[in-house]
């Protein structure tokens, strides 16, 4: 029965992380096509936004975290008088 799982050589291979070996060729494929220089500034760049991430999940937590009183004053006065009267006419001229 032939499925995605094939074996050759005693080795498994299915769609999945990639081993021990493929992460080096990856990482060397990686390395020529954006050059030493750049992988640094791209671990600084998701170390960054991984920072700005949190920081808004605690900005989001505190806002979340309302009284009664804040509540009111968001939603505004308990009641509110409709119009009355209807709808409005246009004076003629």
């Amino acid at each position: 029965m032939s499925t995605l799982v094939d074996s050759i050589a005693g080795t498994t291979l299915i769609f999945g992380m990639p081993g021990g070996l493929e992460w080096v060729v990856i990482g060397g494929i990686v390395l020529v096509l954006f050059g030493a220089s750049a992988i640094p500034r791209f671990a600084r760049s998701i170390g960054k936004a991984k920072k700005e991430f949190e920081r808004g999940l605690e900005d989001g937590a505190r806002s979340g975290e309302t009284t009664a009183d804040e509540a009111e004053a968001l939603d505004g006065p308990a009641s509110v008088e409709e119009p009355t009267g209807g709808r409005k006419r246009a004076k003629r001229q």
